[in-house]
């Protein structure tokens, strides 16, 4: 039916990944403006639509608080042993847990999520830098600012490295085996944003993993990983099943963006969070 009344349509709203086709694109001959609550968008940008004048929106910047609130908890249960402590398993060879204050932290991705995830890190007396493609605010919490190319130079220097950056062909498998390689010995490691980011496999090349105080995966290549993942025995690593941008306010904000945009195409106002198709984001 969708693929039926596509042409009559002016606006396309939260239409279902799987039915977003260059086959659906090249139906939608009146099609002006297309939005998603999601805030990853990669399975959107078809090549008919990227190469469209449709205008794209979506849910980014309104899942950051609960995201960066999932980063937070992945961070402070790995920073204080929290997994193996809560399981009884015996703690006696464990690392010590260590505080957030004056630790080096990482951002990569300074969207609405990881400003939020800046926010948290500075609460905690952490010593933050980015890594944005795009040019940051000017925040008195931001130490330094890097691009993307400065990823492996810099990785060393970190106690936690926290991931937020959005699925382009940039980032895919960013985070690989040569990067884990660079990282802290001792230090943290969380991906809040999309799976795809971090080659899984590379982690466990030569028992990669054992090397970290500790991992945080809400999101992975391959969702859910095999039960018998030597990721999922590991007592330094903490996985959750891409649950980060749950919350009881994220459908509300959803909600109020949406018929803020409506309002806004009906008076013919510019729409509020757009998505550059070419970036990515």
């Amino acid at each position: 039916k969708l693929y039926k009344e596509i042409g009559k349509a002016n606006v396309l709203i939260n239409c279902p990944r799987k039915l977003f086709t260059n086959e659906l694109i090249s139906l939608a001959k009146n099609m002006e403006w297309v939005h998603t609550a999601a805030a990853g968008i990669e399975e959107y940008l078809v090549s008919n639509f990227v190469n469209s004048k449709i205008i794209f929106t979506n849910g980014k910047i309104l899942q950051g608080p609960e995201v960066a609130d999932h980063a937070l908890a992945l961070l402070l249960s790995l920073s204080r042993n929290l997994k193996a402590f809560s399981k009884g398993k015996n703690t006696k060879n464990l690392r010590r847990p260590f505080e957030l204050y004056k630790k080096q932290a990482l951002v990569v991705g300074l969207g609405g999520i990881g400003t939020c995830i800046l926010d948290r890190l500075d609460s905690f007396g952490m010593q933050v830098d980015v890594i944005s493609e795009e040019m940051p605010p000017l925040l008195s919490k931001i130490r330094k600012f890097f691009e993307l190319k400065d990823l492996l130079k810099i990785s060393h220097k970190y106690d936690a490295i926290i991931c937020s950056a959005p699925l382009t062909k940039k980032t895919k498998k960013l985070f690989n085996f040569n990067f884990f390689k660079q990282m802290k010995k001792n230090s943290i490691f969380i991906n809040v944003s999309r799976g795809p980011l971090v080659d899984t496999k590379a982690l466990i090349k030569n028992n990669l993993y054992k090397k970290f105080k500790g991992i945080g995966l809400d999101v992975v290549e391959e969702e859910p990983l095999p039960k018998n993942h030597k990721l999922r025995k590991a007592n330094n690593v903490v996985l959750t099943n891409h649950i980060a941008g749950l919350s009881d306010n994220n459908r509300h904000r959803a909600y109020e963006l949406l018929i803020k945009n409506i309002e806004r195409y009906l008076n013919s106002k510019p729409l509020l969070n757009l998505v550059d198709k070419a970036k990515g984001y």
